[in-house]
């Protein structure tokens, strides 16, 4: 054997403490990054080396890695099969490769993870498999939430209750989904690259087109109404609302649009718009039957009045002229006869005056005879006179006619405004004005008592409120009663005068 020479010795020596430093230095740059670096022997299928990252990555403890069977062992059994079959086909055809499956914590949880293989030989054969152990849990679980987001966004945008579809500029129609299909009849194959104009009944392909045009501009569409046509050739109302799809440079290239199906609403418009003008059309029936019956109501108390005063009167006054007549030509001083006609002639003016009241009320003269304003002035002193409350009546200059209905309209108000006083408000003053402003009447019945919470308010006798309303809608006029508790109550009318002098 030949005998070395000091300086080969010498290399040698220096070769050999190079390659083992070099190897310390590669470990230890392995070692400190994030993924596990590993080393089998095919020899004996075991771990020969692991990165003390292992620990961190499942939980067990390094020494536990070298131990027969430990990566079969700690494979999902779900991913058993898959991975060790994928690795032998693998190395078998001498390919290095990489796979992903799924191993067992200490802690019990599952651990995603990517295995990086590649294959090292000694004199042309596979003797050692090496690679790494990258932790992708977290890639994992964020890509299951993304697959899951976008089924359940799939989902809502297949079956949702509005129509989508992609369309580029020219108006081709790229997707749908499956409400556009069901609503239209029409098949993907029908739809897709088909212009979305052809979908619009012809009535409305010019709103649409405006629409369009002012879409390439503003990038926006915002509920305009339309129509499309389906397979069978039926309108079906929509609303349509898009945004635009844009290139780097700004320019839009498509945009995104939506169509709500809306024929059931702008069928019940059209069923409320039928129902409004019938509500009207009964309205103003009802405001006419109420005006005849309210001036058959007149006239029969004019009627009766006018009787009461020209018939019954006249002959309560006879009566009364027969009585004094009786009374002055007894043959003789009879004083119980003659207290009895006195009963009898005090019971007649009673009667009379009663009569006059009534008369009066069924429908006041005065108002034939001088006007509202005299006879409103009047009813303020009978008010006065008969309940003892103080009125301050003003008036304004009168016009010189006034139509019959706005007459006993306003009057017939006025009276029952001054008996509603008289009934509830336990008032001690009241102020009645009434004049002529702004081409009309104005009318005001205020007083200083109790007042009241309209929620509360109980139906009255008389016409009432909904009573008097109906009388000054009857002439087209407005009405307000404003009343608060302990502040009294104040009605107030307008009726327009328009072309009345």
């Amino acid at each position: 054997m030949r005998t070395r020479r000091p300086e080969e010795k010498e290399t040698i020596t220096s070769i050999t403490e190079g390659s083992v430093d070099q190897r310390q230095r590669y470990q230890r740059l392995l070692e400190t990054t994030n993924a596990v670096p590993w080393e089998v022997n095919l020899r004996t299928f075991r771990y020969s080396y692991v990165g003390p990252q292992a620990v961190n990555l499942l939980g067990y403890p390094v020494e536990d890695w070298y131990k027969r069977d430990f990566w079969v062992r700690h494979i999902l059994p779900e991913d058993r099969e898959f991975a060790t079959s994928f690795c032998r086909n693998a190395t078998q055809r001498g390919d290095d490769h990489n796979f992903e499956y799924r191993m067992v914590s200490a802690d019990g949880r599952v651990v995603w993870l990517h295995d990086i293989v590649c294959l090292g030989r000694s004199r042309g054969r596979v003797t050692t498999l090496y690679g790494f152990l990258i932790d992708i849990t977290s890639i994992k679980e964020t890509e299951e939430a993304l697959r899951v987001s976008e089924a359940k966004y799939r989902d809502l945008y297949d079956h949702g209750p509005d129509m989508y579809s992609s369309i580029d500029a020219t108006g081709k129609i790229l997707s749908c989904n499956e409400m556009l299909l069901k609503v239209s009849g029409f098949s993907a194959d029908e739809i897709i690259s088909r212009s979305v104009f052809d979908l619009y009944h012809p009535d409305s392909r010019d709103v649409a087109r405006k629409a369009y045009e002012a879409f390439l501009d503003s990038g926006v569409v915002q509920d305009v109404e339309l129509q499309i046509t389906n397979k069978q050739g039926d309108r079906i109302d929509v609303s349509l609302n898009a945004s635009a799809v844009r290139n780097e440079a700004g320019a839009v290239v498509g945009s995104r649009s939506v169509w709500r199906d809306i024929t059931k609403r702008k069928k019940a418009e059209t069923e409320l718009r039928a129902s409004e003008v019938a509500l009207r059309s009964s309205r103003q029936n009802l405001r006419r039957l109420t005006g005849r019956v309210l001036t058959a109501q007149e006239e029969e108390r004019r009627r009766v009045a006018r009787d009461l005063h020209d018939d019954f009167s006249q002959r309560l006054a006879g009566l009364a002229i027969e009585l004094a007549s009786l009374e002055k030509n007894l043959s003789e001083p009879a004083p119980e006869l003659a207290a009895k006609v006195g009963n009898f002639q005090d019971q007649l003016k009673s009667l009379s005056s009663d009569l006059h009241t009534v008369s009066h009320q069924l429908h006041p003269a005065i108002l034939d005879e001088l006007g509202l304003f005299s006879a409103i002035e009047s009813e303020c002193e009978r008010v006065t006179r008969i309940e003892g409350l103080k009125i301050d009546y003003t008036s304004g200059d009168a016009p010189s006619s006034l139509p019959k209905d706005i007459a006993i309209g306003i009057y017939r108000v006025t009276q029952e405004a001054l008996r509603n006083v008289v009934t509830h408000a336990q008032a001690s003053e009241i102020r009645v004005s009434i004049s002529a402003v702004d081409e009309g009447l104005f009318l005001s019945v205020e007083d200083n008592g109790i007042g009241f919470v309209r929620s509360k308010l109980q139906p009255t006798s008389g016409i009432g409120i909904a009573g008097m309303r109906e009388r000054i809608r009857h002439i087209d006029g407005r009405m307000s009663v404003k009343s608060q508790p302990g502040r009294g109550t104040k009605v107030e009318v307008y009726v327009p005068l328009e072309g009345i002098q």
